[in-house]
């Protein structure tokens, strides 16, 4: 696997997930690390370079807020100004 984005994933991706709650954290995020690289490697050819940055950016967003208000039947997205 390419170090150099190794090293951006852990260094510049990972403490965004650190922002999410609980349930899309960081240890979140390293469980399905783990759990896609288990599953490609018995995919032949499969580039494991794009599997991990797939399980990194997941759930990046989680803590960006963009809806105003939810309810359990809908979300409004914010007005801009």
């Amino acid at each position: 696997m390419n170090k150099d984005l190794q090293k951006y994933l852990e260094n510049v991706i990972m403490p965004k997930n650190d922002l999410n709650d609980a349930a899309h954290n960081r240890e979140h995020v390293n469980y399905v690390r783990r759990r896609s690289k288990k599953f490609a490697s018995n995919i032949e050819g499969l580039n494991l370079d794009m599997v991990d940055t797939i399980a990194v950016y997941h759930d990046v967003g989680h803590s960006i807020p963009i809806f105003d208000t939810c309810s359990k039947k809908s979300c409004t997205r914010p007005h801009k100004s």
